[in-house]
């Protein structure tokens, strides 16, 4: 096909899509990684996750990484109240973290606000286009 696709619904990964062999000759997704953005913790993710594992890290690496950074720091500061509900309560209060890709805050309805970042893939290869702050 000759025009763009945008594809949406659950993150993928653009090595999945590859796989699937699109049909269109650039398509577009939005992700919450991109390895290959201007940002420092981002890239020495990648190039630690390519070591260990001898592949590209992908969005789920990534998200699982931050996932487990943001319940450390929770669990952490609710030392004298180790629950379930002191942790949700620390995760609540998280503001600006330092995730991999940009700062990560929860707001009051816990829900997790990241940055987005709108990817092509075409013959060329995987190039992110652009990146929208969490907001």
């Amino acid at each position: 096909m000759s025009v763009p696709i945008l594809v949406a619904g659950d993150d993928v990964s653009a090595r999945v899509l590859q796989l699937n062999k699109p049909r269109s000759k650039e398509l577009y997704f939005i992700t919450a990684f991109a390895a290959d953005i201007d940002a420092p913790k981002a890239v020495e993710f990648a190039k630690r996750y390519k070591a260990a594992f001898s592949e590209e890290a992908d969005v789920h690496a990534a998200l699982a990484y931050d996932a487990m950074k943001l319940l450390h720091e929770a669990t952490i500061r609710s030392k004298d109240s180790l629950t379930l509900p002191g942790i949700r309560e620390e995760l609540v209060k998280l503001k600006d973290f330092p995730g991999l890709s940009g700062p990560l805050s929860f707001t009051a309805e816990r829900q997790l606000l990241r940055p987005a970042f709108v990817v092509r893939l075409d013959e060329a290869g995987v190039k992110t286009v652009k990146r929208y702050p969490a907001e």
